[in-house]
């Protein structure tokens, strides 16, 4: 009786009621394994896509999906990553959703999400976007540039009298204070010379070259990365769609639904109902 007041006190007109009927037997007779988990949840999910008057319209998941916004090497490497760790490259070959309609309206107009037949899913209670989480507190995309962006870092780390050490004519004075080396100096060679010593034959050496330097910060970079794909979540459908964050799903194709039906179909689907048993204020056709 409940649904029936629900459907007789809805903003839904004659037309779409009966559009609602037929959204639901097709939900129930290719989204079940969804509907199942999806009741013990919250809310609904929701996709971006292009504007679209549709109801209901079928979409199928490309394998080979090319990224909008991530670098196209930054996109490749963290889909290597997301297939050793969780066997599955989720950059290329997932449909991005999320539990908030304005996560999802950067993307498009918000649509009503449901995989069709077997699926799975990942997603982080900590990344809200992985592309803004790489590009904005990761500098992801350092990783694909030159040697050269790291040299201020590098001097003012491995610059003279930093982590290195002097050398004179060839002697490693051990010291990483030019004073200290001019004093070793004079200590060590106190006969080749009375009481100068030629700075021109002082060399500092860096403990790092600028080319190990780089390489140890792409390696830093990746291990932050790899870290934080880690940390994404297969199960939990409930608490990824509270997060409100970005789920990325692996299914064949899926259902896009108008959000107009999101009341009604919240109702039937997250209130814990079996639609089949319910007794709908009209025939079905």
């Amino acid at each position: 009786m409940r649904l029936k007041r629900h459907l007789n006190e809805t903003k839904l007109n004659i037309n779409q009621i009966d559009i609602l009927d037929k959204i639901i037997l097709t939900l129930e007779k290719e989204c079940s394994l969804f509907l199942r988990e999806l009741k013990r949840c919250d809310g609904l999910l929701y996709r971006g896509v292009n504007s679209s008057n549709k109801d209901i319209f079928k979409k199928r998941v490309r394998n080979d999906r090319y990224p909008k916004d991530m670098m196209k090497e930054l996109h490749d490497d963290v889909d290597d990553m997301f297939w050793s760790i969780h066997g599955w490259r989720a950059r290329s070959e997932g449909s991005f959703v999320s539990g908030s309609t304005w996560t999802v309206k950067t993307y498009g107009k918000p649509f009503l999400y449901f995989p069709i037949g077997k699926y799975e899913y990942l997603w982080s209670q900590k990344i809200d976007d992985l592309h803004e989480e790489l590009q904005n507190n990761v500098d992801a995309e350092e990783m694909y540039e030159p040697d050269e962006i790291y040299h201020d870092d590098w001097i003012g780390i491995f610059g003279e009298n930093g982590d290195g050490t002097w050398s004179y004519n060839g002697n490693n004075t051990g010291e990483s204070d030019k004073d200290d080396a001019i004093q070793w100096v004079m200590n060590n060679f106190e006969d080749d010379f009375d009481s100068y010593v030629d700075e021109d034959n002082l060399d500092w050496y860096p403990e790092m070259s600028l080319e190990a330097y780089a390489e140890e910060r792409r390696g830093k970079i990746k291990d932050n990365i790899q870290e934080i794909i880690e940390g994404y979540q297969k199960t939990y459908l409930k608490n990824a769609i509270d997060s409100k964050n970005e789920i990325m799903f692996r299914c064949k194709e899926y259902y896009l639904v108008n959000t107009i039906y999101e009341e009604s179909l919240s109702t039937i689907i997250i209130k814990g109902r079996k639609m089949k048993q319910q007794k709908l204020p009209f025939k079905r056709k």
